[in-house]
């Protein structure tokens, strides 16, 4: 499995990216938690709740890409499995509804100067639009396309976890995330892939409608791959801060 990702964004700021723009007292409206508060949780919960809305349309002057929409340069999948066995190419691919989150619930882990962050959090609907390119087979059917492609992934819970350790710079604390796993699990996907079979709409309508009757298979296989591409594009975007602002700027006593 190949893939490449640029810095701008995709599912999930979380803890991250709350931490980046609370810490910098940035607008007003940006809540901030201690560590040392009792209901450090419920208060980390509402803060990035209230949060995502306003980084919908990012921060441009802290080089913070905007939410809406996220994206995401490139993924490639390889050979699927069972009855729906295609090898896809998502390339320009932008994900839209990543501001929309419910945050359900917030589970924050210290061990010395590591700390583990778990989230659940729920969107109505994600819609993933990109250029693709698909070769392989459905049940018999020889499979082949190259066009643009919505996905809509519905009722999708996020169970980010993050992992970051502190260190010091200059007699000064920072963090840095070393770990960021993002788990993406829609209850329904629905796919529409434009210009299948060179443009043939009979053979296209009829293949997407194959793929979607056999949609946890084929998001079983874009789902590693979407994952890392939102993982690693969260952690490294969370680090341009994180390593810059001190530790208890971020998290104040």
């Amino acid at each position: 499995m190949l893939i490449r990702m640029s810095l701008p964004m995709v599912l999930h700021r979380f803890h991250l990216l709350f931490g980046f723009a609370a810490a910098l007292s940035l607008p007003s409206e940006f809540k901030r938690c201690s560590l040392s508060d009792p209901k450090r949780e419920e208060c980390l919960r509402d803060a990035i709740q209230h949060a995502f809305p306003l980084l919908k349309n990012g921060l441009p002057e802290f080089n913070f890409p905007p939410l809406e929409p996220t994206r995401i340069e490139s993924m490639t999948i390889g050979e699927g499995h069972g009855s729906v066995d295609i090898r896809q190419t998502y390339k320009n691919v932008e994900l839209h509804g990543m501001s929309e989150v419910k945050v359900n619930s917030i589970s924050l882990e210290e061990a010395g100067d590591v700390a583990t962050l778990s989230l659940t959090g729920i969107y109505d609907k994600l819609r993933m639009e990109a250029d693709y390119e698909i070769d392989g087979r459905v049940l018999l059917l020889s499979v082949h396309g190259k066009g643009r492609c919505v996905i809509n992934l519905y009722n999708v819970t996020a169970n980010p976890t993050i992992i970051s350790k502190q260190y010091e710079k200059n007699g000064t604390t920072y963090s840095r995330i070393e770990t960021f796993n993002a788990s993406t699990n829609p209850k329904k996907v629905d796919f529409h892939f434009e210009n299948l079979f060179d443009g043939n709409e009979i053979l296209g309508r009829e293949v997407n409608n194959l793929i979607n009757a056999e949609w946890e298979v084929v998001f079983g296989d874009v789902k590693p791959a979407l994952d890392i591409a939102l993982g690693a594009i969260f952690k490294r975007i969370a680090n341009i801060i994180y390593t810059k602002v001190p530790f208890y700027e971020l998290f104040p006593k």
